[in-house]
């Protein structure tokens, strides 16, 4: 994970956001079973969750080290499926 001198702990009465995982390699996996996507596959899975809930929130974990494309790629999903909060998971310097 990034690190980020602004990181912030996620509080206990929030609800957890969806998670998208982009490994070193570039490969997406989606959701809390971490499911194998392609960009294709997370846009589709991406509208049937906003389907059953319109407030949903994504959070990007991607690799330090992942493809710059590929975060760029879920952005724009996320923003064409009109998704109103993304935010990049950083963890804090040292940790």
């Amino acid at each position: 994970m990034p690190e980020s001198s602004q990181a912030q702990k996620a509080g206990a009465n929030e609800s957890a956001p969806l998670v998208i995982s982009i490994d070193p390699k570039g490969d997406l996996r989606f959701g809390p079973q971490a499911k194998p996507v392609t960009i294709d596959g997370f846009k589709a899975e991406l509208v049937a969750a906003l389907g059953k809930k319109s407030d949903l929130e994504l959070a990007i974990n991607a690799d330090k080290t992942a493809p710059i494309g590929q975060v760029v790629k879920i952005m724009d999903a996320a923003k064409e499926a009109k998704v109103k909060s993304v935010k990049l998971i950083t963890k804090e310097p040292g940790k």
